[in-house]
């Protein structure tokens, strides 16, 4: 009884805090991002203006607006069939809040309208303090879907169940797992009716079928988060953690085609002076300055004459395709029906040509015996290499030209899973990274020496750093050691504490144990693997890397 009064406290309290909130700056590092509980990012619609500024406080933009794209295509009874769901600039197919399983329909819950936004701040005091007298929890931490309802999925934000009895209850101490210093979350779907789309013809010719459309049955999860790092390297980044679950009951939405891309509208100071790239060796697409003096727009001030460059780096899988298109209607211009998102994503122009290495990748100076999915992959900081394809570099060992800077939009993405059957998850991690010379720039792409190396620490701290909601800091972090490491039977925790918990996650960052004040541990029933292995006191933590071998 107690425990059912309990769990209706905290529903009251909950549903007492809840407010829809639309939107929400990510500003805890030094970037300052609005984002838009439907998946619309760093697009400000109230003005129209760009709304990633970096570094903060500076009135300089660099991107205008990001969206995710997902498709796959597939033979339905004999007819062609594309699910796709996207969203560019006021324009999107996804839903906001998770899906309605039961029904096969988006849940239309108030409570999941809007988006949610928590500090680490707000969290560690909330730990601390939940059971003082007087504490009373922040919206944000009584807000956090942790659990849907009757028909959604039961477990939606990741929270720490310290009774493991499946209810998020923020008013026993349980609070969201989050990654990064802030971060905000999105839960989004793409149910939708299917449409039929066809080819106009003079009347009275009747139409002529091409496909259906639809979308393809998913709930997504956007994480996105920041650090307040002393690195500037991590400082000006945002990251994105993404899971896209196939909430589908039938075997017809199995998908064995899907493409996953980020789009971004990269504009950098001015929107009318960039030129973009793409780096397989970092896993990157990238925009940087066109001239030497970078002017602003629209009461938005550019980045002069200190150069800057804005890349979308992904970071557990090989990068699968980028490409940039014009502004305008021509082959080579913007998306507007479905089959031109699904080519672009697998490397085909409008018309259905293939991207081919050279020129612009369409029809100048372009090499028609040699296709690419990875658009104007040279590096352009080796300025005296000719067989470098860049923007300063356009047609390879011949004539010198150079392309003229402008507004370039560009999709890319990664190598993820192409199997998504019902069931299944995919998740994905990404970072924009930004970086900006301190001195005057003297050459076009100076930015870029930086931007790479950037790259390299970005990935070098996601690597080892965020493997779970919770990363330890030089300034906070608990001392232990493990031993035996590898370990097969029992493993002694050397801490010099009394009071303490353990989580131990696997390489997927999934909680595979919780202990609290047990220094010996028994992994003889652990898979062979890597494991991380974190320990956390009332103030301070740590996480190790652990290796289990039989």
């Amino acid at each position: 009884m107690k425990k059912a009064k309990l769990l209706f406290s905290t529903l009251l309290l909950i549903s007492i805090h809840i407010s829809a909130q639309d939107s929400a700056y990510l500003d805890i590092g030094n970037v300052r991002a609005l984002i838009h509980s439907d998946g619309n990012l760093f697009q400000n619609r109230a003005t129209g203006q760009a709304s990633f500024e970096v570094p903060k406080g500076s009135n300089s933009h660099s991107i205008y607006s990001s969206f995710l794209w997902l498709s796959s295509e597939s033979v339905r009874n004999g007819e062609r069939h594309i699910s796709l769901s996207k969203g560019d600039y006021n324009q999107t197919n996804f839903k906001i809040g998770p899906v309605d399983i039961v029904n096969q329909a988006p849940d239309s819950s108030s409570s999941f309208q809007r988006l949610w936004k928590v500090d680490r701040t707000e969290i560690d005091h909330h730990i601390q303090n939940w059971n003082n007298p007087g504490y009373r929890a922040p919206a944000s931490i009584l807000d956090w879907p942790g659990n849907g309802n009757a028909n959604t999925a039961q477990n939606l934000a990741p929270y720490k169940d310290l009774d493991n009895d499946n209810i998020y209850e923020p008013l026993d101490g349980e609070y969201p797992i989050i990654k990064g210093d802030q971060a905000v979350l999105l839960i989004l779907n793409d149910y939708r009716p299917e449409i039929v789309v066809e080819q106009l013809q003079l009347p009275p010719a009747p139409p002529i079928f091409l496909y259906n459309w639809g979308g393809l049955k998913i709930e997504m999860h956007i994480l996105l988060y920041a650090f307040d790092s002393p690195n500037p390297a991590i400082n000006n980044a945002i990251f994105s953690n993404v899971k896209i679950f196939n909430r589908s009951n039938s075997t017809i939405d199995n998908h064995s085609d899907f493409r996953f891309s980020v789009f971004a509208d990269f504009d950098l100071g001015g929107a009318s002076d960039d030129y973009i790239g793409t780096d397989s060796t970092n896993n990157l697409f990238y925009s940087y300055n066109g001239s030497l003096f970078d002017n602003g727009q629209g009461g938005q001030s550019g980045y002069g004459n200190k150069l800057a460059a804005q890349g979308v780096q992904f970071l557990d899988y090989d990068i699968d395709h980028s490409v940039y298109y014009n502004v305008g209607s021509g082959a080579n211009g913007d998306p507007n029906f479905p089959e031109h998102h699904l080519g672009y994503q697998r490397g085909f122009w409008k018309n259905g040509q293939a991207m081919y290495f050279g020129g612009n990748g369409f029809d100048y100076c372009v090499d028609t015996t040699h296709t690419t999915k990875l658009i104007l992959s040279g590096d352009p900081t080796l300025v005296n290499d000719t067989t470098q394809w860049t923007e300063i570099n356009p047609c390879l060992n011949s004539t010198p030209s150079i392309n003229s800077p402008g507004d370039r939009r560009m999709i890319g993405g990664p190598k993820a899973p192409k199997q998504l059957n019902i069931g299944d998850v995919i998740e994905i991690n990404y970072a924009y990274v930004f970086v900006r010379d301190n001195d005057t720039s003297t050459v076009i792409g100076q930015p870029l020496t930086r931007l790479f190396s950037t790259t390299d620490s970005v990935k070098n701290f996601f690597d080892n750093t965020i493997v779970t909601g919770i990363q330890a800091t030089a300034s906070s972090e608990v001392e232990f050691n493990l031993s035996p490491n590898p370990a097969n039977q029992m493993l002694n925790v050397n801490l010099n504490e009394s009071d303490f918990e353990i989580t131990i996650f696997d390489i997927t960052g999934s909680e595979v144990k919780f202990y609290r004040n047990i220094k010996s541990i028994d992994v003889s029933g652990f898979s062979n693997g890597i494991y991380f292995f974190q320990v956390r006191t009332a103030t301070q933590m740590g996480t190790k890397k652990l290796i289990v071998t039989h």
